[in-house]
């Protein structure tokens, strides 16, 4: 568990939005090179994210890499034609409710690691089950075609996406941004920047390369976020959150020719601990 303060939180998703939201305006700025560059750039950030959350044993992180991963695949792969068309309603509203629904469900369920059967389970189930519910739409066009083109129909303030659908989203939002800013787990700050940037995507898709822009956007802070805890984790007490002797040793290669340096040390703790017990110890 790491703990950060609310605008040391904040900072990472509101650059990510930021910039993702600057170059979708301003794509003129965008070289050829970088032009042709963009569709593929998200599935590496997502792919390096994701390796990084396995490494480093974070089952939720690698969960919604790969449930990001495979949302970008759906849009690229089914989102490219008319919203009236099928599959293409069908796929659309699925990614509306699924996947802020399981997002919202992660930041629920406690960290268990992949070494855990219960931490693979979680790491594998969002994507898996989003990937079987859109190719049985694909399969069957049919299924929910009637109620994804009415939703489609009745757009909520000239955004793609219906009040009932609409509504579901802010409400997972507004929670989402709550946990975040009251709890301070990196993660909640990840889930609430994913799906900011979800939402944007979704709600201006008609907009060229929106989705390549704001999906960049999410494996940035996925990046970021699961290599900024890596680094907390190394260099600060979980429990004062206070550097330890990494943090120290970095700090010192900064000093000038002048500095003071003072130290603390807590003699016979273990008598403390031992007495009261590890609880009244912390």
């Amino acid at each position: 568990m790491q703990i950060y303060p609310a605008a040391y939180r904040a900072l990472t998703p509101a650059i990510c939005v930021a910039v993702s939201i600057l170059l979708c305006w301003q794509q003129s700025i965008v070289s050829t090179q970088l032009t042709a560059l963009l569709p593929q750039l998200p599935c590496i950030l997502l792919s390096i994210s994701a390796l990084i959350a396995a490494l480093s044993n974070q089952s939720r992180e690698l969960a919604t890499s790969l449930l990001m991963r495979c949302a970008y695949w759906l849009i690229r792969s089914y989102l490219q034609a008319p919203l009236q068309s099928l599959p293409a309603a069908e796929v659309f509203y699925l990614l509306y409710y699924f996947v802020p629904t399981a997002v919202l469900l992660l930041l629920f369920i406690p960290e268990h690691g992949l070494r855990h059967a219960q931490g693979t389970g979680l790491t594998l189930l969002p994507c898996t089950t989003l990937f079987i519910l859109s190719q049985i739409f694909v399969a069957n066009p049919d299924l929910m075609a009637q109620i994804s083109k009415r939703n489609i129909a009745e757009q909520l303030w000239n955004i793609h996406l219906s009040p009932l659908s609409g509504s579901w989203y802010l409400l997972v939002l507004i929670c989402a941004v709550s946990m975040a800013s009251r709890r301070g787990h990196i993660f909640d700050s990840s889930a609430a920047g994913c799906l900011l940037l979800l939402f944007i995507t979704l709600g201006w898709i008609d907009v060229a390369k929106i989705s390549a822009i704001m999906f960049i956007g999410i494996g940035m802070l996925l990046t970021v976020n699961v290599t900024r805890g890596l680094f907390h984790i190394g260099f600060y007490d979980e429990l004062t959150q206070i550097g330890n002797r990494h943090a120290l040793a970095a700090a010192m290669k900064t000093v000038g020719n002048h500095y003071s340096l003072a130290m603390v040390d807590a003699d016979h703790f273990k008598k403390i601990n031992d007495h009261f017990g590890h609880e009244l110890g912390d």
